[in-house]
């Protein structure tokens, strides 16, 4: 009897809605040339004019290639997508 309450508690866990979290934004800003790169699309890899700063991946990963970090500043927002707001009229 024990076995099947964990087994209910379990599957009613296992269907409970989870927020998902996402990439908002995946950008980040090389201090050398002050370029903030932005990387929207997955195949999109974008770099800064001096080459300090490679960024890449889009919403689907975050891609970096740095060459000074110290001359590197992340500007990414990772979180929650907000839901959509739908408007009736009445």
């Amino acid at each position: 009897m024990k076995s099947t309450k964990g087994n209910l508690i379990r599957a009613s866990m296992a269907s409970a809605p989870r927020k998902k979290e996402c990439i908002l934004l995946n950008s980040g800003i090389c201090l050398k040339c002050n370029v903030v790169v932005v990387s929207e699309k997955l195949e999109d890899h974008s770099g800064c004019f001096c080459g300090n700063v490679i960024i890449g991946g889009g919403k689907v990963y975050l891609g970096r290639s740095v060459v000074d970090r110290s001359l590197y500043r992340e500007l990414s927002e990772v979180g929650v997508r907000p839901k959509k707001l739908t408007l009736s009229l009445v």
